[in-house]
This record gives C-alpha cells, sequence and structure tokens, in this order.
C-alpha cells in the first residue's frame, strides 16, 4: 500500500509452517488506543519503531521461511467475533513490514466510502479478539463508480512540461502515509505514456500536478490524463487529454520531401513550425497603449484558462481566440518608452503559463506618439475632387514599424502615379497611411533615402477621390473647393493618428 519493494522470492511458499516447538510472542506499544465506539475513526496512531517484544523471535523464527500472517478488517473500533468482515493472507517483510492485498467489500458505504480498522494476527487465530493486534491503522474503500475526473483547467503545454494542471471531479482522496517518514508520495497523475508526476490534494473536488518531460522532437503530441490515488488503482472514466506541443521552429529528420511535399529518395532533416508567431498587424502603437493587434501565426488554440499576449516585459494581457491562426489582444502602456522608437517581442501562451510562450521575436514597436509623430508641410496643396496625383507629406517621426519595407518609385516624379501598392501577400505593413479627412485613409510609402532605413520625414501617398455627398455634408455646391486636413497615422488606427490639423489640402472641381 505504500508502494515499498516487491515481494521477495521467499513468498512463493506462503503455507509453511513454523518450526516446531517455536513459541512466538508479538506485542505492539502503539501511540494511542482506538476509541472504544461504533462509529468509524480515521486517525492513524503511529507504533513504535521496533515492538517492544516479539520482533527478534519473528526474524529467527521464520529465518528464510515465509510466516503464515493474517490480516483482518473489521467494522468496529472495538472488534468481537462475528464482526471481522474479512481475512487475507499477508507476506512476512520485515519484523516491521508485511504486504496483503485489499479484499473485496460486500457492506455498506456511507458517503460513498467506507473506513474500515486494520487488524493483525500471527498465529492465524483471528477468531480470537485477544490474538488481534490493537492499532489504530485504518483503510478507506471508495465506490470507483463515483471516484471520476470531470474537468481539466489546462489542456496543454510544451514539450519541455512544467505545465501546472488543474483537475477537477468528485470523491477525490489522497492516501499517502505521511505519518512515517520516507514513505513515497501515492497521489500522482498519469499522463498516459509521458509518465507520472506528484500531485497535491486540495479537497474533494481538486487536485493540481504538473505536466512531465517529454523527451525527443516532433509534431504535437496528445495523452490522456487520470489520477491515482493509491499509487495502484486509477479511477475509471473517460479520460482527459493533454496535448504536448513544439515550439517556434524545429527540425525532424526523415524522408525528403519535394516542393509538393512529396517523398523523395534519401533522409533529411525537415523544418516545421510549432506553436509561432509569424506576423502582426499592425506592428506598432503608442507608448500609451490601447493598440488593437491581430497576431497571426500557426496552431493557436485555447489550452487554458486564457491565451495571452506578452509585449516585451510588461505584464500579460489576455487575447482573444479567432482561429488556429489568428489571436487579438490589446497593447498595455508602457511607461519605459525613453526614446522616439522602441521594440517589444510580442510573444504568445496558449494556456496562461510562462512556459508555453512563444519566442519567436516579432517585435512590436512603441512610440511617444506626441513627441514623435508631427506633419509640417504638404506638396501640393491642392487637388482635383477626382483625386490620384500624389501628395507629399513631410513631417517627423514617420516609420514603417514593421514587415516588407517598400519605398515610392525612386527619383522619377512622373512615374510614382504609375506605382501599384504591392499585393497584401508580401506582408508589406499597411499601417503608414495618409488620412484626408474623414475619407477612407490610403497607404503611405516612405520616399527613397537611398538606404535601407525605416524612418523618414517624407511620405508619398495618392489623393484619394472626394464623393458628392462630402461636398454636401460640408454646407458646399459641387463646384465649390473643400479644405481637409491631412493627418498621418503609422499603425492604420485613426483614433492613433495625428489629430492638430497643421496642414489642409484644397479639393477643386477640374
Amino acid at each position: 500500500m505504500h508502494g515499498g519493494p516487491a515481494f521477495s522470492s521467499n513468498a512463493a511458499d506462503p503455507h509453511r509452517q513454523l518450526s516446531a516447538g517455536t513459541f512466538c510472542k508479538f506485542s505492539i506499544d502503539a501511540t494511542r488506543v482506538a476509541p472504544d465506539t461504533g462509529d468509524y475513526y480515521d486517525g492513524i496512531a503511529t507504533a513504535l519503531p521496533y515492538p517492544a517484544e516479539g520482533a527478534t523471535a519473528i526474524s529467527r523464527a521464520a529465518g528464510s521461511r515465509h510466516l503464515r500472517n493474517f490480516s483482518a478488517f473489521t467494522a468496529s473500533s472495538t472488534p468481537t467475533l462475528g464482526e471481522l468482515s474479512s481475512v487475507v493472507q499477508a507476506t512476512y517483510v520485515t519484523p516491521n513490514l508485511m504486504y496483503c492485498k485489499s479484499p473485496r467489500f460486500a457492506g455498506t458505504l456511507i458517503d460513498k466510502r467506507a473506513t474500515l480498522r486494520v487488524h493483525v494476527t500471527l498465529n492465524r487465530d483471528f477468531h480470537d479478539v485477544g490474538a488481534l493486534s490493537l492499532s489504530n491503522s485504518t483503510f478507506v474503500l471508495y465506490d470507483p463508480r463515483e471516484a471520476r475526473v470531470n474537468h481539466m483547467h489546462r489542456t496543454g503545454g510544451p514539450l519541455n512540461g512544467s505545465t501546472y494542471v488543474i483537475i477537477t471531479g468528485k470523491l477525490f482522496s489522497d492516501f499517502t502515509l505521511r505519518e512515517l517518514p520516507g514513505r513515497h508520495h501515492l497521489l500522482r497523475c498519469r499522463f498516459g505514456w509521458a509518465g507520472l508526476t506528484m500531485a497535491t490534494w486540495q479537497d474533494e473536488q481538486t487536485v493540481s500536478c504538473y505536466s512531465p518531460r517529454v523527451y525527443g522532437t516532433g509534431h504535437r503530441q496528445s495523452v490522456e490524463v487520470d489520477l491515482t490515488f493509491n499509487g495502484q488503482d486509477y479511477i475509471e472514466g473517460a479520460a482527459l487529454p493533454f496535448v504536448y506541443y513544439p515550439r517556434d521552429t524545429y527540425q525532424v529528420e526523415g524522408s525528403c520531401l519535394d516542393e509538393h511535399h512529396a517523398e523523395t529518395s534519401g533522409s533529411c532533416l525537415n523544418n516545421h513550425t510549432g506553436v509561432a508567431v509569424a506576423l502582426l498587424q499592425p506592428y506598432g502603437g503608442p507608448a500609451g497603449g490601447g493598440t488593437t493587434v491581430v497576431v497571426m501565426g500557426h496552431h493557436f488554440a485555447v489550452r487554458g484558462p486564457s491565451i495571452e499576449c506578452q509585449f516585451g516585459n510588461l505584464s500579460r494581457v489576455s487575447a482573444t481566440f479567432l482561429n488556429e491562426s489568428a489571436i487579438t489582444c490589446v497593447s498595455p502602456p508602457s511607461p519605459h518608452v525613453l526614446g522616439s522608437f522602441e521594440d517589444y517581442a510580442l510573444e504568445v501562451t496558449l494556456n496562461g503559463e510562462s512556459n508555453f510562450l512563444t519566442d519567436s521575436r516579432i517585435p512590436f514597436v512603441y512610440y511617444n506618439h506626441n513627441e514623435t509623430l508631427a506633419v509640417s508641410a504638404i506638396y501640393p496643396q491642392a487637388g482635383p475632387k477626382s483625386g490620384g496625383n500624389s501628395i507629399t507629406v513631410y513631417g517627423a517621426g514617420f516609420r514603417v514599424l514593421g514587415g516588407n519595407l517598400r519605398y515610392t518609385c525612386p527619383e522619377d516624379e512622373v512615374r510614382v502615379q504609375e506605382c501599384k501598392p504591392p499585393p497584401l501577400a508580401e506582408e508589406t505593413n499597411r499601417g503608414l497611411q495618409c488620412v484626408f479627412g474623414d475619407l477612407p485613409a490610403v497607404h503611405a510609402y516612405l520616399r527613397h533615402s537611398g538606404n535601407a532605413s525605416r524612418e523618414s520625414t517624407e511620405l508619398v501617398c495618392r489623393l484619394p477621390a472626394l464623393p458628392d455627398a462630402e461636398l454636401l455634408r460640408h454646407g458646399k455646391e459641387l463646384d465649390e473647393p473643400l479644405d481637409v486636413c491631412v493627418e498621418v497615422t503609422l499603425n492604420g488606427n485613426r483614433s492613433q493618428a495625428t489629430s492638430n490639423c497643421v496642414k489642409k489640402i484644397t479639393y477643386y472641381d477640374m
């Protein structure tokens, strides 16, 4: 019951008798005596390390032989003849240790349990109350149809384990004997073939444990989780699934694959992606926080109380699951931004645990909005209602926050109108935009500066067409000019654009 070593080889002859003429007297000095009541008594009294009498005699008499010992369950703290529920044969190990198997119980369970006192007799005379030990040891039986797991608060984690799992259910117990030192911890979680870990009993509905490590590499692995209260018997019912995931990129040796992912001859190290962050939209926002970020990646799935995002070393924030490739979260404020722009790696955990954070190192850029971003001039300052001509915006703090860096057509201003925006599949940062009044924002591009810098003081964007309804909304006739504020946003959020209306452009009728 305490997870000791297996029966010794001399247990193969359980019915060998003592040598003729040998007399053994066995007594135990217990620390307390069981109360004389008819109720079940759950206390456990610890016997002295060595019996006061009999230990030497038992060892000498047994020798290499096997004593015929018996253990009996009783339903009362004061056993009397006729109340023994069952008697089973025991195996002698040492003067302080014997093994026996619990018998089948045919009595009545109270609250799905029965607490039975365990007594020992050394001479097979279990009918004589005086021959039974007076220990206070008890054994608890439970209804296996009632003890079960219902829910697990975290259903996945990394391959290296250490995921904190909370399991809820009913009729949970811990039958570890803590009163004696050196006993093995018996309440355990079993994670399928991954292994066992010690569990902590919280109450009759809750236990907690940590996932073990899974050795080797590969794609995600699913195991079933169940519990044992005594280190031997696992509770019945449906097992709970727990999924192990690799994180970020890794390699697995296997057959070579061609461009169509079909196997070819030879052995190769094939590259794979586990849980990982790949793209952000937008790639940055003001230091005051409040930017809604769409995080795109691989193998996203809710595996815990919540999915969370971590921006650099800031406190994690809750995320919203969209699908296996996208989640959203809102950037927290950062009081640590000192310069114009600072990169914070945005990582994701699928179960709310730090050990499951990705290490993709995709930067989210924080910047001081009011101190960094400004519009100082535009050229030209007017354009037709039909739009389409190029507008150069001058100012400060213009930067492509992330994605592929794209410039306007170099040098030749005539060709600027012929340049087409790059396709969205090329991961171009769409956050850098010009905002013309209340009209839909348009993409902006850095003026080519002859280097690969992501910062510039000049933007080029196309003037959007001015609908007739917009003129009428301002109380203008269709042939009258209209002045519109020109602002800039770095992350595509109109609410986080400049708002000083320093410069305006005039729409006129051709």
